[in-house]
């Protein structure tokens, strides 16, 4: 089984790497991508010796029995993207930042804390989260979630 040391950048970002195209996203440069197309992934995260680890796709099903399963599907219209994350309650996920774009999320069910600097909050169904490229953030799932994610040019 392929493991990923993943304290790397933002959520569904760092959770899309390297998942094969034809399991986790339809690439369209049409005016529509339609959902019935779009086939989710598996995505194990557990920690092992002090390290958030995971695995995608075939090797989340070989994952430790304490790793948390999630299930994304990429929306993928030519270099542009949606993600649609399905997280589970109980999962602290805290990547360090540094990509150069932002990511807006919008949470459609759920609730979770989330912290960037001395800031923390909680985001419910509804709200939006704003992740600042370059910036660490970290959170922590107080119920199962669905978030709506995707990366804009970063805020001036």
């Amino acid at each position: 089984m392929k493991q990923v040391n993943y304290a790397l950048i933002g959520i569904a970002s760092v959770l899309a790497i390297n998942l094969p195209v034809t399991a986790a996203e339809t690439t369209s440069n049409d005016l529509v991508v339609s959902g019935k197309s779009v086939t989710a992934a598996d995505i194990a995260i557990w920690n092992e010796n002090g390290k958030q680890m995971l695995a995608r796709g075939d090797d989340a099903k070989k994952a430790p029995t304490n790793a948390h399963h999630m299930r994304m599907k990429i929306f993928a219209m030519g270099a542009s993207s949606m993600r649609e994350v399905h997280i589970p309650k109980g999962l602290k996920f805290a990547p360090p930042g540094g990509g150069s774009n932002d990511t807006l999320i919008y949470v459609q069910s759920g609730r979770v804390k989330v912290k960037s600097g001395d800031v923390e909050r909680e985001a419910v169904a509804g709200d939006t989260i704003h992740e600042v490229g370059g910036r660490p953030i970290s959170f922590d799932f107080l119920e199962d979630s669905i978030f709506i994610e995707a990366a804009v040019p970063a805020a001036k």
